[in-house]
């Protein structure tokens, strides 16, 4: 390849089809920064060429979107989407609009456009659907799982789900295992909320099996990283252990970096309320290394959310309120409720009811909102009206959050700030329902009992001696 790219402007034809191969091998290898610096070269040439045309052009750009997304390059991957679909709007070619479309929600395992909508690509992979005949069809059915992820933060649960449920449904009329395994992973991207979290572990876990029949390495890494994440939700600490060793054992095997980076994650948290402050460390300096070579929307979010597991749990609560204060000034995360608990937890009720006052209707908004970070907000909703006496927030936070009863309050795969039911019981108790709040504050040792983390045990001794419950 790089002999033909030195030959000059004569060996432009010869030059970039050497190029994509080689970046083709370098993949292979799991060579992706060589790739990308091969594919860089053949799209470069591959423009000067006057007798390439546009499918060659779309097929280097296909390959460059793999390569971004196996090194973890998810915020470039963006623009490459975008002029896939460009490309396959001038040739005027329905499959190639579908490949475009996919590129940014194929192998995530986070929302495809972090907090934000990519009107460009929903735009795409609405005239693709409109476009496919209504039967059974793989094509259809992988548009759907595309659109349902793509429109997270810009649709209700309820239409990301009915996509997600058709699209499971029809590949399995199909009885295409590949495309049920993508499926499965792709839905419970789509569907990530509280209330899905059963069906997600169960969706996971299928994945999972599929891939191992496929011969499918990367696919099952994914895969059980999301697993571990469903069980760290529902509390399942079998489930849990289990998919965080296996994944890794996967992940390590392709260099799988956006596995890596989730299971980090849920590492930190759940060794920090254990008080294992050797493996907090080792996990985050891996993570602050994977900072160096990824570009994934919501990293800075990730890294943050660890490091603040840290010092939380280690009692350090006014880093823990200005580092939340923070994150709130850049980030799409909806945090307006940790940011009224966390003033309240370090003793600065004023700003606590001045911020409660000022901010209403977006701590409106945050406790009805639908999404991944659902239980965070609702938990910290709780415990800053049982601070700041506001009762009618505490029955809007209890009724919301009492179905996740019995679960850790968390948010995605790395932040856990201890049981939902300690939070209950500080919402029950804001409402005048002392003996409800009793109840909780019981039920929510003994699950820190269960899930073997003592300091989260003491953080909830301490809050039941603070209100009496």
């Amino acid at each position: 390849a790089r002999h033909w790219l030195a030959a000059g402007p004569r060996h432009l034809a010869e030059a970039w089809p050497a190029a994509q191969a080689a970046a083709r091998a370098a993949t292979a290898v799991f060579a992706y920064v060589e790739a990308l610096e091969m594919l860089e070269h053949a799209l470069r040439t591959q423009d000067e060429d006057p007798a390439s045309d546009e499918c060659s052009r779309f097929e280097l750009l296909s390959d460059l979107a793999e390569v971004l997304r196996r090194a973890g390059r998810w915020v470039e991957l963006g623009g490459v989407a975008h002029e896939a679909i460009e490309v396959a709007d001038a040739i005027g070619d329905l499959d190639l609009l579908i490949r475009a479309g996919e590129m940014t929600s194929t192998g995530s395992l986070w929302t495809p456009a972090g907090g934000v909508v990519d009107e460009i690509v929903v735009d795409a992979l609405r005239r693709a659907l409109d476009l496919l005949p209504s039967g059974d069809d793989p094509r259809r059915c992988r548009v759907m799982l595309a659109l349902a992820g793509e429109i997270y933060y810009g649709s209700s649960a309820q239409e990301r789900e009915a996509l997600a449920d058709e699209a499971i449904a029809m590949a399995r009329r199909l009885g295409d295992r590949a495309l049920l395994a993508d499926a499965a992973i792709k839905a419970s991207i789509a569907t990530w909320h509280p209330s899905t979290a059963e069906r997600r572990l169960e969706l996971a876990g299928e994945a999972a099996e599929l891939a191992l029949e496929l011969g499918d390495t990367v696919l099952r890494a994914s895969a059980l990283t999301l697993r571990a994440v469903a069980a760290g939700e529902l509390g399942d600490m079998a489930a849990l252990d289990e998919s965080v060793a296996s994944a890794r054992t996967e992940a390590d095997r392709v260099r799988h970096v956006y596995a890596h980076l989730l299971l980090d994650s849920i590492d930190v948290a759940w060794a920090a309320m254990r008080g294992h402050r050797e493996d907090v460390a080792k996990h985050l300096e891996h993570l602050a290394g994977l900072g160096e070579v990824v570009s994934i929307v919501g990293y800075d979010e990730a890294i943050a959310g660890a490091m603040l597991m840290q010092v939380m749990w280690e009692g350090q609560m006014e880093a823990v309120a200005d580092g939340v204060l923070a994150l709130s000034q850049d980030s799409f995360l909806p945090l307006s409720t940790s940011i009224v608990s966390m003033l309240c937890r370090v003793g600065r009720l004023d700003e606590a009811r001045e911020y409660l006052a000022t901010h209403a209707e977006e701590v409106q908004r945050t406790v009805e909102i639908q999404t991944w970070f659902s239980t965070m907000a609702l938990s910290m909703a709780a415990e800053a009206a049982c601070h700041l006496g506001e009762p009618a927030l505490a029955a809007t936070a209890y009724e919301r959050l009492v179905h996740s009863s019995g679960r850790p309050a968390c948010a995605g795969s790395g932040t856990v700030v201890g049981p939902v039911d300690i939070f209950l019981a500080m919402a029950a108790e804001a409402t005048g329902e002392h003996a409800l709040a009793v109840r909780h504050a019981d039920a929510a040792l003994e699950q820190c009992e269960r899930w073997d983390v003592p300091l989260a045990a003491d953080w909830v001794r301490r809050e039941r001696d603070r209100f009496g419950f």
